[in-house]
């Protein structure tokens, strides 16, 4: 019944991945461009390597983008914006001026003739001028009332300010007094006369935009545009850009597009296919977390998106996409291997993406390598930036030599490329958060995470060492021995290690009822009640190591090790009691032995399974007195017979060559911390003195 369900979870399983498989490669084959799989790659100014290409239909040749900008700004140097004269407002302002010219006042009558100058100037606003000079607009066009028009320099404009300066001065040189001036009220009579007219003037501006055309000629259908062997010259080079262009646009297709569909789709799914090979052959234990496989795959998929949306749509670079953030991730949570495969795979499909695969794929899959070489057994938050800073300079480094390698000259570089290189880099960093929230997300512990759980200093273990010293010194212990065997077995060494730090955290509720933390040892408050009171004393060290996780917010998979360090195992000692008890006096209704057993689970994971083993054996051999060799091995050996026999492994995932492999660790380990010292001399003994040392080592 057991292997019936195995095989249908199984096959429920293998369905799931394959429709995983399938998602992606459709998802992908939609946003590939329309033409085909691989962007023919050329150098203008080589030979085309190709065959002939032949026009499929009428297609307009585009100008380049820097051409068809260049004519766009020169036409828009040309514009002339339109001001609009407001003669209504000029007679409301000099209405009362005019009124009073009558009086034969000379002053008046020289103001009456500066202010027809000005205004026939025009009077604009401060603002809008220098919203206009900002601008570069030299000359400007003023529109009458009636429709006419003429053209002005906009540096010939009058301001309030300079008409207002303009008509005093005009006043002085007629000699008249600054008192009469005073008197005139000038400032009064000047308003701005002039105003732009936006509508007209953005008409104008749309005008001259649509004068110049992007296309510059056509090619007919069935034109030879190259033939193999044939120079690539710059127009040829802008007619291929506009062939390619159409052909994205209007889905012209050079061959047959049925078939070119199919090739497209089966290359896609061979890339992602492979993915699945390789966890299948080399990374079962990937393969068998939905989790992480999904990952993986969701990795691949959203890079090869970010590439298609920044080269499809938003016409960047391709260097701008942080593809070396598969690698980063993908080692931080699985292991180098898998990344660097990974990030082979991503980097193949984002090639179809770019317009030179080939420089591109050298490219990142050198960067590949020197980021899976750089976040090997990554530690600490320093070592990504390090990363970052070797990424970044081996970007330089291999896009020059592959420049070199063509025979671009140092002079001919493009060196916009560093800044393109570094912005990828800061986008790096980003990483950092990344990895954080995809711990949150995905229920991941990343080595960084791992070891700064296992800081001694950190405020739970410094809480844990004040109450309980000795359940510290003894989780040190198994800590160590638990990294070490899962380092045999291929397991993950830093999650052993904090597991094993943590698996007795519960003690810290009741630190006198456990024997490593009892000055006198003789004298054991457990031993004075009930064995099941006492049994139940020292199990709930469980429940409460769980509660005690929880408060200090402990990823799950810590709490993992509270749950399972002894399974459903007896409390031995008092178990015993209790029986021997029972075999002198009897009852009627004896304690059910379920009682007895600690209410955790089963290990299910190797690390789980290597604490619970090195938990037990380091708190037995702490109990022998200079152990031999011997004696640590048949303590070993009848440790783990006894949790075999015990049905405690049922559930891990180990082999019986796991199992040999951790136990032999657990000796070498065990014999390593227990090995019998020299006994010291005591200073006040005489004994020692009539011991003789060869001449060599005696004080000259």
């Amino acid at each position: 019944m057991r292997l019936l369900k195995d095989k249908n979870t199984n096959l429920k399983r293998n369905l799931i991945y394959i429709l995983l498989v399938g998602l992606c490669a459709v998802a992908t084959y939609f946003l590939l461009p329309a033409d085909s799989v691989m962007d023919k790659y050329y150098t203008v100014g080589k030979p085309w390597s190709y065959d002939a290409v032949i026009a499929p239909a009428d297609f307009p040749v585009y100008k380049s983008e820097d051409d068809f900008r260049t004519e766009r700004d020169s036409a828009m140097r040309t514009l002339v914006p339109l001001l609009d004269y407001d003669s209504a407002i000029v007679y409301r302002t000099l209405r009362p001026l005019l009124s009073a010219s009558d009086s034969n006042s000379f002053a008046l009558s020289l103001l009456i003739s500066s202010l027809d100058h000005v205004y026939s100037v025009g009077i604009i606003s401060a603002d809008e001028k220098k919203r206009l000079e900002h601008l570069s607009q030299s000359g400007v066009t003023i529109v009458m009332p009636d429709m006419s028009a003429s053209q002005r320099l906009l540096s010939d404009l009058y301001t309030p300010v300079s008409a207002y300066e303009y008509i005093v001065a005009f006043l002085k040189d007629e000699n008249i007094s600054q008192t009469d001036i005073n008197s005139l009220n000038i400032a009064s009579y000047l308003v701005p006369s002039l105003s732009l007219n936006i509508s007209k003037t953005e008409a104008e501006r749309q005008r001259l935009l649509n004068s110049v055309l992007p296309t510059e000629g056509m090619v007919q259908k069935g034109e030879r545009i190259i033939d193999q062997g044939e120079i690539v010259t710059p127009e040829i080079d802008n007619i291929l850009r506009s062939l390619r262009r159409v052909s994205r646009e209007d889905h012209l297709a050079i061959g047959s597009p049925i078939w070119s569909a199919i090739g497209d789709l089966l290359l896609i799914l061979f890339f992602y296919g492979s993915i699945s090979l390789y966890l299948i052959l080399f990374r079962k234990r990937i393969l068998s977390s939905k989790v992480l496989t999904f990952y993986i795959y969701k990795s691949v998929f959203f890079m090869t998106a970010l590439m298609a949306f920044t080269v499809r749509f938003l016409n960047f670079s391709e260097y701008i996409v942080p593809i070396a953030l598969v690698p980063i991730l993908v080692s931080t949570f699985c292991d180098s291997r898998t990344s660097l495969y990974t990030h082979i795979i991503t980097v193949l499909l984002c090639s179809l993406f770019v317009s030179n695969p080939t420089e591109f794929i050298i490219v990142q899959i050198l960067i590949g390598m020197v980021t899976v070489s750089s976040m090997k057994d990554i530690t600490s938050r320093y070592q990504l930036l390090r990363t970052v800073f070797f990424i970044f300079v081996s970007y330089i480094l291999a896009i020059i030599a592959i420049r070199l390698s063509v025979g671009v000259s140092p002079s001919e570089f493009n060196w916009w490329f560093v800044g393109l290189f570094l912005f990828n880099s800061i986008l790096l960093l980003v990483s950092y958060i990344f990895i954080y929230v995809e711990e949150k997300i995905f229920g991941f512990l990343s080595n960084v995470t791992l070891v700064e759980l296992s800081n001694l200093n950190s405020k739970l273990l410094t809480e844990f060492s004040s109450k309980c010293a000795g359940s510290l010194s003894h989780s040190i212990n198994v800590a160590h021995l638990a990294s070490s065997a899962a380092k045999a077995v291929d397991a993950n060494p830093p999650l052993a290690y904090a597991g094993g730090l943590y698996h007795d955290i519960g003690k810290m509720a009741n630190p006198g009822a456990y024997t490593e933390n009892q000055i006198d040892k003789s004298n054991n408050p457990l031993l004075t009640m009930p064995p099941i009171d006492a049994a139940r004393i020292l199990q709930a060290h469980i429940s409460e190591g769980v509660q005690i996780a929880k408060r200090n917010h402990l990823p799950n998979q810590i709490i993992e090790f509270i749950v399972t360090h002894h399974g459903t195992t007896f409390s031995g000692q008092f178990y015993m009691l209790y029986r021997r008890g029972l075999e002198s006096e009897p009852v009627e209704n004896p304690i059910p032995e379920s009682e007895f057993r600690y209410s955790g689970r089963h290990p299910e994971s190797k690390e789980t399974l290597i604490v619970m083993l090195a938990d037990s054996v380091e708190a037995a051999s702490a109990s022998l007195a200079n152990p031999t060799t011997d004696q640590i091995t048949e303590l070993v050996d009848k440790i783990i017979r006894s949790k075999f026999d015990d049905h405690q492994f049922d559930d891990a995932k180990v082999t019986f060559h796991d199992i040999a492999i951790i136990r032999q660790t657990l000796i070498d380990e065990l014999v390593a911390i227990r090995h019998s010292r020299i006994q010291y001399i005591d200073q006040s003994d005489d004994s020692h003195k009539h011991i003789s040392f060869p001449r060599r080592f005696r004080k000259r």
